[in-house]
């Protein structure tokens, strides 16, 4: 059974992404989106879904936040949940500095 198999919706969508994708975290509250993040980014990508990207990268944009017409569509504390996931979960580490190039890649 492969990882993939265990995952649904938003999750799914997020690790099947084969090319620069934007996610909108709308509707999502702190606790889903911990488990969101955390099942996406459990494991690498399948080398296989990047092959045709420039240098086997792909970025992936989360939408957290909105202007005062739509600030309440989300979870306030989405920004802190995506970042301390990733970092404390995923083991990712931030670099301000990096590019979609080989050279920044971990």
């Amino acid at each position: 059974m492969t990882a993939s198999e265990n995952l649904s919706g938003l999750a799914l969508a997020i690790r099947s992404a084969s090319e620069s994708t934007t996610f909108d975290l709308a509707n999502h509250n702190a606790s889903s989106l911990s488990h969101i993040i955390a099942t996406a980014f459990s494991a690498p990508f399948p080398s296989h879904l990047l092959s045709g990207t420039d240098a086997g990268m792909i970025r992936l944009t989360f939408v957290v936040g909105a202007g005062k017409l739509s600030r309440q569509k989300y979870d306030e504390k989405a920004m802190q949940v995506v970042t301390r996931v990733l970092k404390s979960e995923c083991g990712f580490a931030e670099d301000r500095g990096g590019s979609c190039t080989r050279e920044c890649a971990g």
